[in-house]
C-alpha cells in the first residue's frame, strides 16, 4: 500500500509539472496495483475530460464516485464533465449535492450557475453567481456570466454596471466593451452603445462584430451613412457575418444610396438560394420581387432564430369562456403606422362577444392615439421585461383563444461573440 501511495505522489508531481502523459501513465499504474484508488481514478477522469475525451472522463469519474460518493471535489468535477456533454439536469443535481456537502465550494457553486443558465433558469442562477462573486469578487468569468444573465432577463442598467466592473478590473477586455454595447443597444441607448463599440475597436480594430453592431446602432439612431460605412468595414473583414449583407443593403436603401445596389442584391439572392443566413426578411422584402426567395429567406431566419420550443404547451382544456378572449401581440401600440391602421378596428370590436387583450412589447408614448388604444382594449399588459418563454406562459395563463401577432419578422438583431 505504501508503494502505491508513493507511486500516486509521483503521478501528482508529474501532474503539477505539466508532464501530463507521465502523470497519466503513473496514475494508470496506481490503478493496476489498486483498482479502488479513488484519487487516481478521479484525476484520470479529470485529465481525460480536459483532453476532450468526456466519455472516458465520465467513466473514470463514475468509478471514483462509486468509491467516494460524498466527495465534493469528485462531484464537482463530474458535474463539470456533465456540462461539457450537455447533461445539464444531471450536472445541476450533482453540483447541488456537492454544495450541500461543502457550501463554500466555488467550483460547485459555479457549476450550479452554469447548469441553471443552460437550462434557461436565469433567476435561479443569479443566487449562485452572487455566491461565487462573494467568494471571488474579481472572477471575470462570474462577472461576465452575471452580466449575461442580467441582460437576458432585461435588467439592462444592472448588466451595464457589471460590464463596467469587468472593465475596471481589465481595461483592455474587448468583449466587455462589445457586450456592454450590445446591452445598451438593446436598451435603446444608441449613442452610449456606439461609444462602447468604439472602445472595443480601440483595443481590436479588426473586431468585425463590433464594427457590425456599431453599424446597427448607427442605423437605429437614424445615422445611415455611418451605418453603411461600419457595415461595409465589418464585411471587408468577414464577408460571411450572419445577415450582414442584408443589413448593409437595407441601410443603403434607407438613405437612397444606390451605389452597387444591384450587385449586392444579386449576391444576397444567390446566397439565399443556397440556404445561407445572409438577410433578415423584414429588410429583404423591400427589394425582393420573388415570393419564393422571400419565403426561403424567412424560413432560414426562422429556423436560425426561432427553432421549435423545447417545452411546448399542450392544447388547453379550459372551459368555454363567456366571451372570446382575443389577444394582440405588438410593439407599436402608439403613434405609429401599425396602430394608425388598427386603432379603429380595435375600437369597433363587439365587446359583447370579445374580451380584448393588448400584449405590449413597446412603450407608451403618451400620445392621444395611445389613450384611444388604452380605452379600446379591456387589458393592456406590458411584456417588455419578460423573456419569450415568460410571455408564452403569460398568454397561456390568460387562456387566450385567438392570438394575433402584428409585428411578424420585425426586430433588431445583434451579433454576440459566438455568432461568427
Amino acid at each position: 500500500m505504501q508503494e502505491v501511495n508513493l507511486l500516486y505522489q509521483q503521478g501528482l508531481a508529474f501532474h503539477r509539472q505539466g508532464l501530463l502523459q507521465q502523470a497519466k501513465d503513473t496514475y494508470q499504474l496506481v490503478i493496476q496495483s489498486e483498482p479502488h484508488h479513488a484519487p487516481a481514478l478521479h484525476l484520470l477522469g479529470v485529465m481525460a475530460s480536459q483532453n476532450g475525451d468526456h466519455v472516458q472522463g465520465l467513466v473514470w469519474l463514475e468509478r471514483a464516485l462509486t468509491i467516494e460518493p460524498q466527495n465534493p471535489v469528485f462531484l464537482s468535477n463530474y458535474a463539470t464533465t456533465l456540462i461539457s456533454v450537455k447533461r445539464f439536469t444531471e450536472a445541476l443535481n450533482t453540483s447541488l449535492l456537492a454544495v450541500s456537502l461543502r457550501p463554500d465550494y466555488f467550483s460547485a457553486l459555479r457549476n450550479c450557475a452554469l447548469a441553471l443558465v443552460s437550462l434557461e433558469k436565469n433567476h435561479e442562477a443569479i443566487q449562485f453567481i452572487e455566491q461565487c462573486i462573494q467568494l471571488q469578487p474579481d472572477s471575470l468569468e462570474m462577472l461576465l456570466l452575471k452580466a449575461q444573465v442580467l441582460h437576458d432577463i432585461k435588467a439592462f442598467t444592472a448588466a451595464a454596471g457589471v460590464y463596467d466592473r469587468v472593465i475596471e478590473l481589465k481595461p483592455d477586455h474587448v468583449d466587455a466593451y462589445f457586450l456592454k454595447g450590445n446591452t445598451l443597444t438593446t436598451a435603446l441607448r444608441y449613442k452610449d452603445a456606439i461609444a462602447c463599440y468604439e472602445q472595443a475597436l480601440k483595443w481590436q480594430s479588426n473586431h468585425a462584430m463590433a464594427l457590425f453592431n456599431r453599424g446597427a446602432a448607427f442605423e437605429y439612431d437614424d445615422r445611415y451613412p455611418q451605418a453603411i460605412q461600419s457595415y461595409a468595414h465589418s464585411l471587408q473583414i468577414d464577408r460571411n457575418i450572419p445577415y450582414g449583407l442584408g443589413s448593409l443593403l437595407h441601410a443603403k436603401m434607407l438613405c437612397c444610396d444606390w451605389q452597387d445596389l444591384d450587385t449586392l442584391h444579386e449576391e444576397i439572392t444567390q446566397r439565399i438560394e443556397h440556404g445561407e443566413k445572409v438577410a433578415m426578411p423584414f429588410g429583404y422584402q423591400a427589394i425582393c420581387d420573388d415570393e419564393a426567395s422571400l419565403q426561403q429567406c424567412a424560413q432560414i431566419y426562422a429556423n436560425d432564430k426561432y427553432p421549435p420550443a423545447k417545452d411546448c404547451f399542450t392544447h388547453p382544456s379550459w372551459d368555454r369562456h363567456p366571451k372570446i378572449k382575443l389577444g394582440y401581440l405588438c410593439g407599436e401600440f402608439r403613434e405609429q403606422a401599425t396602430s394608425i391602421l388598427m386603432t379603429e378596428v380595435w375600437e369597433l370590436h363587439d365587446k359583447n362577444i370579445f374580451e380584448i387583450y393588448a400584449f405590449d412589447n413597446g412603450w407608451d408614448d403618451g400620445s392621444p392615439r395611445r389613450a384611444r388604444i388604452n380605452k379600446a382594449f379591456d387589458h393592456v399588459i406590458d411584456i417588455t421585461s419578460l423573456t419569450d418563454a415568460q410571455v408564452a406562459q403569460l398568454i397561456f395563463d390568460h387562456q387566450i383563444d385567438i392570438l394575433v401577432n402584428l409585428n411578424g419578422f420585425f426586430g433588431r438583431d445583434l451579433l454576440t461573440p459566438t455568432e461568427n
